[in-house]
């Protein structure tokens, strides 16, 4: 640990890997920022209507299969680079978009108390 309490990053891969990761976080962010100005003037409003939990389950549910799908078509398109590309820029925007959809159940997980 350094003296600012964050962990030392010695190698270039582990400087690159905190970079993805920030990268990530930040898109996960934007893409509930996104999910939110949607919502807004849809039927659906995540902040005024009380989805039930079991809807929350089903779009994460759903999401993780695409995530599946795109891993498994990327396992088989390794003669193709632009195939394997376009899956794997497909799974990660799947990706974004269950962990905003996990951050989103998180942040209203405590309105659902009896």
């Amino acid at each position: 640990m350094s003296d600012n309490g964050y962990p030392v990053r010695d190698t270039l891969e582990e400087i690159e890997r905190w970079g993805r990761a920030r990268r990530f976080a930040h898109d996960v962010k934007a893409e509930s920022k996104e999910a939110r100005a949607l919502f807004r003037n849809s039927g659906h409003h995540p902040e005024l209507d009380h989805i039930p939990l079991i809807e929350f389950a089903m779009f994460l549910v759903e999401e993780i299969g695409k995530v599946a799908r795109a891993t498994n078509k990327m396992l088989i398109s390794t003669d193709s680079p632009e195939e394997y590309n376009r899956w794997l820029a497909y799974g990660r925007s799947r990706l974004v978009t269950s962990a905003s959809l996990i951050q989103r159940m998180a942040e209203v997980w405590e309105d659902y108390e009896r």
